[in-house]
Parts: structure tokens; sequence; C-alpha cells
């Protein structure tokens, strides 16, 4: 119940913040039928915040949001260039720590969508997406990225009564132009509760695969409610300069949500999402349990998060 209450009293904070960002393709179908225009332009924001820190105070929220210009040169295809940028709020996050409200350019990207790719066998309709993003933020800058290359390909089948099944994989690959960078930043020390500068150096990320299944079920005109499982791999280079226990990460995911329409141009995604990870798990007699013994659990504070995904055409 405590878990439900906290629930409802962010939801209201994210909104607030004009949240959102991610398109499926059933958002921009709708975006793309709502224009007659061959030009057009929209707003994506994504907001989240850790279930920790909704715990232990007003939580930091951080959004990534992103304008775009978007031209439809073909019925079902789209190229759209969009100025990303991130935002948060202040607050605590899930340490406890006190954060500051800030402001951060995002890495501009070009996107190609085609929103009927084909029917697979059963009657699958599948869509997808290409993304290219540029280097224009201080963290791919700090990394010394070349470019970074991201798929998303969408098969879905709906099915009597409202219900829609649906699997999601976008895989990502980074061009790099060094193995590790130098990362530093500011953090509050918590020995003498003093700000310090800490410097270290951290192996660059050159792939990943996030892929999952949808259930879904159309409720009414404003709810769709659903539930999201799959897979989250990370892999990293090796580097010398860099200690590092794996090369590569694998999380379980788990992420109900639903779908809030509020017009046809406006619309929002709410839920929960749960990233356990799998690379220091293992199961013993008793359950399983993390590399420290502890046992792993669903939906576990540290591991969870709120999101919103807020959809505009304008």
């Amino acid at each position: 119940m405590k878990s439900m209450l906290r629930l409802f009293c962010v939801l209201p904070i994210l909104m607030a913040m004009q949240v959102q960002a991610q398109e499926t393709s059933h958002s921009v179908n709708q975006e793309s039928n709502s224009s007659r225009s061959k030009w057009g332009a929209s707003y994506f924001n994504f907001a989240s915040t850790e279930v920790e820190a909704a715990e232990k105070g007003t939580p930091a929220i951080s959004t990534y949001n992103y304008l775009s210009a978007n031209y439809k040169f073909a019925k079902d295809q789209r190229l759209s260039l969009r100025p990303a940028w991130f935002m948060s709020s202040e607050g605590v996050n899930g340490r406890g720590e006190s954060k500051q409200s800030d402001v951060a350019l995002g890495d501009l990207h070009l996107n190609y969508s085609n929103y009927s790719l084909g029917l697979l066998p059963g009657d699958w309709e599948l869509s997808g997406q290409a993304k290219l993003y540029f280097p224009t933020s201080e963290s791919a800058q700090m990394k010394k990225t070349i470019v970074y290359f991201k798929g998303e390909l969408i098969s879905e089948k709906p099915l009597p009564g409202g219900w829609l099944l649906q699997y999601t994989a976008k895989p990502g690959y980074w061009f790099q132009s060094q193995r590790s960078f130098r990362n530093e930043f500011q953090r509050t020390s918590y020995r003498t509760g003093l700000e310090e500068t800490v410097v270290d150096a951290r192996v660059n990320k050159w792939g990943e695969l996030n892929h999952y299944f949808g259930v879904g079920k159309y409720v009414n005109s404003i709810f769709t409610p659903k539930l999201e499982v799959g897979f989250l791999h990370e892999w990293y280079y090796n580097s010398e300069q860099v200690f590092r226990s794996s090369a590569s990460s694998n999380k379980l995911k788990i992420a109900p949500n639903t779908e809030i329409h509020v017009s046809r141009k406006l619309w929002f995604v709410f839920g929960v999402e749960n990233q356990i990870e799998l690379n220091d798990s293992r199961i013993a007699a008793n359950g399983w349990q993390n590399r420290d013994g502890q046992s792993i659990k669903l939906f576990h504070a540290p591991e969870t998060q709120y999101y919103l995904m807020t959809f505009l055409s304008l």
C-alpha cells in the first residue's frame, strides 16, 4: 500500500515537469496520421526518478528531451532531425544525497522511421526506426565518441478482445575513437560532507541490445495497460588502464505501465521499471542470490524507477 501511495505522489510531479520521450511505432503512427502536411514538429520527454530516492524525501527527477523537425516523404516513412537536452530537478538521489537542478546538452540525432516494413508470418505487423547520434553532448565528447547508431524493430499482433502482443528489439553500436576515457565528476564526501572532485578511468561501451515482449489490453479510449518483460545486454571494451570484472552487463527488465491518451496530439506512458543485474547472480540452495549472498527481490527499491513518457505533436 505504501508503494502505491508513493507512486501516485510521484506521478503528478513527473507530469508537472511535462515529461516525455522514446517513441513506439504506435505513438508515431498517431502523430503521422494527425498531420496532412509533409512537414511537422513534435516534442518528446522521458522523465524518471529512483524509487529509493522517493522513499527518502523529495526525489530528484531526471528528464531527457528533444524537439523533432519531421519530414514525411512517403505515406509511412519519415525523416526527423532532433536536437536533445537533459534537465534534472533539485532533490535527493537514491543514496540520500542532495542534488541541484541542472541543464545539459544531449546528442543531436537523425531519425528515419518506417511504420510499414511488412507483414511477418502469423500476421505480425513490422515497423522500424534507424537513428544516428552525433557527439554534441559533454558525455560523448568526454568519451571521444565518433558516432552512435541505434536501430529499433517492433513487431505487433492485435488479438480479439482488445489485446495486443508486441516484441521490440533495440540494438545499438558505438563507433569509438578509444577504448577508455578519463572520467571527472563532483560528489559529496561520505566522511567530511564536503564537495570533492573524483577522477578515474572507465571503459567505453561498444554495443547494446534492449529487447522485450509486451502484452497490452485496450481498456477504453484513455487507458491501455501493458506488461513488458525482457533483457538489456551491454558490451564494453577491455582496457589495460581500467580494471573491470566483466566486459558485459546483463539485466532482466520488468516494466508494468499504462498508456494515457489525452487527445490525438498528446498522450503519456506511466510505469515502473525494475532492472535486475544478472552478471553477479547465482542460484543457491536457498534461492536466487547475488554475489554477496543477499536474496534478489523483484522491484527492490535500488533497482527500480518510476518513469513517465510524454508524446506531443506541435
